[in-house]
């Protein structure tokens, strides 16, 4: 049970992370676009990457690439969840930069 709890923390945390992410490339322009969603998504799967290789320097800990992967599907779900909410919300004045 403790290890699904971990791995569904996981999935979590890196859903919420995406999300984040995405706010922070869009900036001050509204609604919704691929690049601002597959950037927040790269960004997120390289951090996941880069936790996970610190991780083997840790006294008692280790990198895993199915972290990486859990990690990056947690980002590619939040994404996918949060599509039709953006899009929603895409009304007002957006800037194509």
């Amino acid at each position: 049970m403790h290890l699904f709890i971990r791995k569904v923390a996981h999935v979590f945390v890196y859903f919420v992370f995406s999300i984040l992410i995405f706010r922070g490339v869009r900036g001050a322009n509204r609604g919704w676009k691929w690049k601002w969603a597959l950037a927040a998504l790269l960004i997120a799967a390289a951090y996941s990457a880069t936790d996970e290789y610190h991780q083997l320097f840790v006294p008692g800990r280790g990198g895993s690439p199915k972290d990486v992967l859990l990690d990056s599907s947690g980002a590619l779900l939040g994404q996918i969840l949060a599509w039709p909410f953006w899009r929603r919300r895409g009304s007002g004045p957006q800037t194509d930069s």
